[in-house]
């Protein structure tokens, strides 16, 4: 197995980990809304800030409010299961790439992708 197929295994992990935590508590809390009819995704700000207080209280003390307002609050507003999506589509989107300039690379050099990964066995 490549170490891609690994990264790509725990990273397709963290969404199906943030899912499973927004269904568990649309479940557990009917107060929050009827399981099947009002689903909702939980931001990721609310995530930092009810499961790690701590942490989000010390980063909006000591980043600059600009910088919060820029990128941190639009950030924060998303999806978990989104933003926790996005290095998997990044590394999908990479290996796309890299198997195309790969294929391109080896018609440039005159050998086909197939050839250049068989092993060749050469008797003494």
């Amino acid at each position: 197995m490549r170490s891609s197929h690994l990264l790509g295994f725990f990273l397709a992990l963290l969404p199906a980990a943030a899912i499973s935590h927004d269904a568990y508590m649309a479940y557990s809390h009917p107060e929050m809304g009827d399981f099947i009819h009002a689903f909702r995704f939980s931001d990721v700000g609310w995530m930092w800030a009810n499961y790690h207080q701590e942490s989000f209280n010390w980063a909006k003390d000591n980043l600059d409010p600009d910088f919060w307002q820029a990128l941190l609050d639009p950030l924060l507003s998303q999806s978990t299961a989104l933003v926790a999506a996005l290095p998997l589509a990044l590394l999908i989107i990479a290996s796309f790439v890299h198997k195309a300039v790969g294929g391109l690379e080896m018609q440039a050099a005159g050998k086909s992708p197939a050839k250049a990964k068989r092993l060749k066995y050469r008797r003494k």
